[in-house]
């Protein structure tokens, strides 16, 4: 059972109660932010909780022993710190939350830690958003330790990879020459070496300018008139303008051939490519060849 401060337990028992909801969020890169749902700044905890969130949190769904359980905090995208850019871009993905309930009028002193959450699914409808806070045991779930796969479970350029993205040919950095209509595509003009769809798979990473740090997924590319002409799974959250700086980081299929023609690197590659499929499995004795020895019909 939780243990409230006895001022606040106090306070909890009389017929009119003055709290509120409070939340602090820690994003992946170590910025934090403190919002409530009260309508003026408040300070506990070592945290100033802004009111700009407007927020109405949903009824908490809490699961019996290990279950994740999950709550939705909904709101208006009204605070500078919470820009839809931001969102839109991932920077939000998996953020630490910890949620308080306060006292307003003595928050210092009556104020407890209800739950930590993560940040799950965000769902935007023009200025508003829905976020959804997973239990912490949701980490439960996440994949660990190997999976037999024929592809590779190496992310591309981490430490069990250790394929270099800092150089040529892996990161060209260039200028965005022109952005399409169509908010998808963009051309980048300074990477005319590297071959046709090389970064197909792979990362924009924005420079300078509006979304700076930002990198953005890459579907395809191809070459188109000395340019690459690079495909974005999702149109870009941010105003993309010409000479902005941006940086072209190859991807990868992840399978056996193009870790070995791409990149030279199948002695870390993290699959199993000769593992027996389910195909296999379903062949039959071999009975065309007049040699019917047991063996199975292979192609």
């Amino acid at each position: 059972m939780r243990s409230l401060p006895s001022p606040l337990a106090e306070h909890l028992e009389q017929e009119a109660q003055t709290v509120a909801y409070g939340w602090v969020f820690t994003r992946s890169d170590g910025v934090t932010f403190a919002f409530s749902d009260h309508d003026c700044p408040v300070t506990f905890a070592g945290q100033t909780f802004e009111p700009a969130l407007g927020a109405l949190p949903s009824a908490a769904q809490m699961g019996p022993d290990m279950a994740i359980g999950s709550q939705e905090v909904a709101g208006v995208i009204s605070s500078l710190a919470l820009a839809e850019k931001d969102l839109a871009a991932g920077l939000w993905d998996d953020a630490q939350v910890e949620v308080y309930l306060f006292n307003w009028q003595s928050a210092e002193s009556q104020h407890v830690l209800i739950r930590r959450a993560v940040v799950g699914e965000v769902v935007r409808q023009g200025e508003t958003f829905r976020a959804e806070l997973r239990g912490l045991s949701q980490q439960m779930d996440d994949i660990k330790g190997r999976v037999f796969s024929h592809q590779c479970s190496a992310l591309l350029g981490d430490g069990q990879c250790t394929v270099d993205l800092s150089a040529v040919p892996n990161r060209y950095v260039g200028q965005v020459f022109e952005k399409q209509s169509n908010a998808v595509e963009v051309v980048v003009s300074n990477a005319q070496e590297a071959p046709a769809n090389w970064f197909a798979s792979g990362l924009l990473e924005i420079i300078d300018g509006e979304g700076a740090g930002a990198k953005l997924q890459i579907a395809s590319s191809r070459l188109a008139g000395g340019k690459h002409l690079i495909s974005l799974w999702l149109p870009s959250p941010f105003e993309l303008q010409q000479g902005q700086s941006a940086a072209l980081i190859a991807g990868c299929d992840k399978s056996w051939g193009t870790c070995a023609s791409k990149f030279s690197n199948t002695v870390n590659f993290r699959g199993f490519p000769h593992m027996p499929g389910n195909d296999f499995a379903l062949f039959g004795p071999d009975s065309i060849s007049g040699q019917n020895n047991g063996s199975k019909v292979v192609g």
